[in-house]
């Protein structure tokens, strides 16, 4: 076996691939800063109210569930601290916004950087969200699930 050649290969393969991610996620980023500039995201985090009641969370998750949904984790995230900070939310609802965090967050960079390297972008984005919804829907219907503040 050359061992050369499949170096070769590796790095070859880890360049095109670094290359693709690069290529998604710099405009992505972009077009995110300029999103996030024009104040589009507290637009956005209106129209999903009805998608709120409907996952039984109060108005003041929309934000920071928005935001990890299409910005990312870390970005939802740190709206989720600063929502802690000024008591916004309950225990109980942090808890099932990072439930819905840890199987939907990042649903636009993502999936377009597995599509780059050849998975279905619409198999991973549905896949994400329905089971995200129905943890919540399950989570949220558990006993002793009622709101606390």
């Amino acid at each position: 076996m050359d061992w050369t050649a499949v170096i070769q290969d590796i790095i070859q393969g880890g360049i095109k691939i670094a290359v693709w991610i690069f290529a998604i996620l710099v405009p992505l980023m972009i077009v995110l800063e300029l999103i996030r500039d024009a104040r589009l995201l507290d637009r956005i985090a209106s129209a999903m109210r009805p998608v709120m009641k409907f996952l039984r969370l109060p108005g003041e998750a929309t934000l920071p569930l928005t935001a990890g949904i299409f910005f990312g984790i870390s970005y939802g995230s740190g709206l989720i601290l600063a929502f802690i900070e000024d008591e916004h939310l309950s225990k109980k609802d942090l808890m099932l916004i990072c439930i819905f965090f840890a199987l939907c967050h990042g649903m636009i960079e993502d999936p377009l950087v597995f599509a780059a390297i050849g998975a279905s972008w619409w198999i991973i984005v549905g896949v994400r969200l329905g089971l995200a919804i129905l943890f919540m829907l399950v989570a949220t219907r558990l006993p002793g699930r009622t709101r606390e503040h």
